[in-house]
């Protein structure tokens, strides 16, 4: 079953044994927020929450207030406004609980992989044009510490920006935070700096700059962590990393981005500039190419025996940026769906992770 996202945002889900493409949901504007076991949650562009199962109707989410992150157990954190106003979090079952009041400054949220803390911004003085924060771990009693802060004083942050994305691995032990200054071209030209932080320590290790996409930074079960090293405005000369768990860092390949994980960890497969990719096998180094037999590898990932993997396949002769997604595995290539897309042609590609949740394979949180 593979659930996709089209460029307005409308929901549809292709049942692979019937062949059978439905629309899930006549609203549009949905951005898909946590994959499951047994399937997706989607917050729409007024906070609600839906939650898509592999196979059954949607079923609509109560999330406390607008909606910001699903954990891995479908808890909510949600923001309120008004007399009762603040930062809340709900578990299935239970009852809205604010943990933060409004004026505590709360900015991006990420829950953890156990659903009991949350990594969160905080900007204390918004009057400034690009505003210092700092990154805290909060239990959901509401207990904030302190783990990284970029105030170099009351409105200004250090040469590196402010903390603008973070991304928890597996194992909950450390987080890999980008920062940002809030500049669009300085970002571009500069890059975005990447942090690796453990919050037992608080200790932070620097490791460049990133082209600050989303889909360019992946942890892996064994707590490796695939990076894409450059900047956005030269970003055919940048190189996709890895950080092992140990700390070492290689090049991985120097024109490769949209890194993908197998479920166990064992295996990277990545989008080469040439148009093609290529699967990795960590243990062995073995390395092979991957291509689409209709146009060029704009992403990929596994399933979940990291066998077989689905290709988004970026289709030539056309203004308009349309996709193709193919199923591969020995001896066998299908297309999935085609057509997909549609939207004006970007020399960057979708994020395949935010286009299309399978239900073979796993998600990226």
């Amino acid at each position: 079953m593979v659930v996709v996202r089209d460029g307005f945002g409308s929901l549809y889900r292709y049942d692979g044994a019937t062949g059978r493409v439905e629309p899930v949901i006549s609203f549009t504007g949905w951005t898909f927020a946590r994959q499951t076991a047994s399937g997706l949650y989607a917050i729409g562009l007024q906070g609600g929450v839906v939650f898509v199962p592999w196979s059954g109707a949607p079923q609509i989410v109560t999330c406390g207030g607008v909606a910001l992150a699903i954990s891995a157990t479908g808890a909510c954190a949600s923001r309120r406004y008004g007399p009762d106003g603040g930062l809340y979090v709900q578990y299935p079952g239970a009852a809205p609980l604010r943990i933060l009041p409004p004026d505590w400054g709360a900015g991006q949220i990420a829950w953890d992989p156990s659903s009991r803390r949350l990594a969160l911004t905080r900007t204390v003085d918004q009057r400034c044009v690009r505003c210092p924060n700092a990154l805290y771990v909060i239990t959901p009693d509401g207990s904030p510490r302190l783990l990284y802060d970029t105030h170099v004083d009351e409105t200004h942050f250090g040469p590196l920006g402010a903390v603008a994305r973070v991304l928890w691995s597996p194992a909950g032990d450390l987080i890999a935070a980008s920062l940002s200054t809030g500049c669009a071209g300085c970002d571009s030209s500069a890059g975005n700096g990447l942090l690796v932080i453990d919050p037992a320590s608080d200790r932070a290790i620097p490791l460049g700059v990133t082209p600050e996409m989303a889909p360019d930074i992946a942890w892996s079960a064994n707590g490796d962590l695939a990076f894409v090293s450059g900047t956005l405005e030269r970003l055919a000369d940048s190189e996709l990393k890895l950080r092992r768990r140990d700390g070492s860092i290689t090049t991985i390949d120097p024109r490769g981005s949209r890194p993908a994980w197998s479920a166990a960890g064992d295996r990277l497969a990545w989008v080469r500039g040439d148009g093609s990719a290529a699967v990795v096998d960590l243990a062995g180094g073995d390395r092979r190419p991957i291509r689409c037999a209709d146009g060029d590898v704009a992403g990929i990932r596994f399933d979940s025996s990291g066998e077989a993997l689905l290709l988004l396949c970026r289709l030539p002769g056309s203004d308009l940026d349309r996709y193709s997604i193919r199923y591969v595995a020995s001896g066998r290539d299908t297309v999935v769906l085609e057509q997909v897309g549609g939207t004006l042609a970007y020399a960057i590609g979708p994020d395949f992770f935010d286009l299309a949740a399978w239900s073979q394979g796993p998600g990226r949180e």
